[in-house]
Order: structure tokens, then C-alpha cells, then sequence
């Protein structure tokens, strides 16, 4: 539902900058069998590949509001 806080897990399979993403880059995220458009709005560089949840708002894509990394174990 439009404007609904949405919290989603899963792996960052490609973007629309370089392979580093940095705050206002489009990234695409994948959870389970469904890909979302998610636009970074952190200072923190993330990379294609990790795996991260993401907390945002819904707007028809996801305007993240924080976005937790995964550790490497």
C-alpha cells in the first residue's frame, strides 16, 4: 500500500551507479523471488552483492530510511 513502512532483507544485484553506491543512487534489491527499486538516501557506502535489510517507505519504489548491512561471517 502506497505510503506503508516496509522492511525488507536480501542481496543488492545491480544499481544505477557504479559498482559502490553512495546516498541518492537507485539500486535494485533482491528478496526471495521479487526484485524491488530501492533509493539510497544513507551517507554509508554499500556495494553490489551485499546483503542488507532495508527500512523505508513505499511509494510505489522504496525511499530507504536506514539500511542495515549484513556481516560477513
Amino acid at each position: 500500500m502506497l505510503n506503508d513502512f516496509v522492511q525488507l532483507t536480501g542481496e543488492i544485484t545491480r544499481s544505477d551507479g557504479d559498482e559502490t553506491l553512495k546516498k541518492g543512487d537507485r539500486f535494485i534489491l533482491k528478496s526471495g523471488s521479487s526484485n524491488y527499486q530501492i533509493f539510497n538516501e544513507q551517507e554509508y557506502p554499500f556495494s553490489i552483492g551485499d546483503r542488507v535489510t532495508v527500512y523505508g517507505e513505499y511509494y510505489g519504489f522504496i525511499k530507504a530510511i536506514a539500511i542495515e548491512k549484513e556481516e560477513s561471517k
